[in-house]
């Protein structure tokens, strides 16, 4: 019995384990998603302020407006926004930072060719030839012209796009907290003291050096201890615990050798023999 009831508690440890190791996969593809998620969205966010110059400048060219005007008409000043306008060709018509214009297509651009495609497009961080610099870019075409605005990808700006790290600490914090009270709890739960059986010598270890006591919560009171004359489940339970019976079943269920050692059955399957293990000890019904 006392074999079974290791066997039991290792299988329980295994279990917790495999289960707290379950839950912090979860909580750590939830944090990567989340995290991917927040920084998209930032970049989404600044996308949406840029564009929406694209869509004022556009509306200016198509009103008949250069790019020099539209930008001197502006109450405020461009500072280091940088301000492209493609034709539908790939070439670079305008471009206020450049000192000239750049003589390469622009058509193979990521934030050009989406633009194209689907009206808008934006780029989180990619190098400039002609200003040497990494820009965040972002574009928008009415079907012929291109208009892209971007601003220098500095620390300042990868700050902003950055993911919050406080909800990740505290997602964090919160797990390992909820993982240090669970196996506490395991702990206390699988502390053999807890519950141990008596010791009849049934489990083949050595016997406790002080008394052993087997405690535990029943819904009525318990009648006899003889399961020999009993056939509720209420007086099974601890006489289960305190009997030890000539074979039991380990996790697996595979039957093992408890009281008996060894056993084996007639050719004709109707006489069995146990050899009972010598070191057992034998109570009688009164004690």
């Amino acid at each position: 019995m006392g074999t079974g009831l290791r066997s039991s508690r290792s299988y329980h440890r295994r279990l917790f384990l495999l289960l707290l190791a379950f839950s912090w996969a979860l909580v750590a593809c939830f944090i990567v998603f989340q995290y991917g998620r927040e920084k998209q969205f930032k970049a989404e966010r600044l996308d949406t302020r840029l564009q929406l110059f694209n869509l004022r400048m556009l509306d200016a060219l198509a009103d008949g407006a250069t790019p020099e005007e539209f930008i001197a008409a502006r109450d405020e000043p461009l500072g280091d926004l940088r301000v492209t306008v493609i034709d539908d060709a790939g070439r670079v018509t305008f471009d206020n930072s450049a000192g000239s214009l750049p003589e390469t297509n622009h058509l193979d651009r990521p934030e050009v060719a989406e633009a194209l495609a689907r009206g808008t497009g934006f780029t989180i961080r990619r190098h400039s030839e002609s200003t040497d610099l990494y820009y965040f870019y972002s574009a928008m075409s009415d079907g012929g012209v291109v208009v892209r605005s971007a601003v220098p990808y500095s620390i300042t700006l990868r700050e902003v796009l950055a993911a919050d790290r406080e909800f990740l600490w505290f997602m964090l914090g919160v797990t390992l907290l909820m993982s240090v009270a669970a196996c506490g709890n395991n702990n206390n739960t699988s502390t053999p003291g807890s519950s141990t059986p008596a010791g009849d010598g049934g489990s083949g270890t050595p016997a406790p050096t002080g008394p052993s006591i087997y405690r535990k919560l029943y819904s009525s009171e318990v009648t006899t201890l003889n399961y020999l004359s009993t056939g509720t489940t209420l007086e099974f339970e601890p006489a289960a615990n305190v009997i030890d019976t000539l074979v039991e079943y380990d996790k697996f269920g595979t039957v093992q050798p408890a009281l008996a050692t060894s056993w084996e059955t007639s050719e004709d399957g109707l006489t069995w023999t146990f050899h009972l293990r010598n070191a057992a000890k034998w109570v009688k019904s009164d004690g």
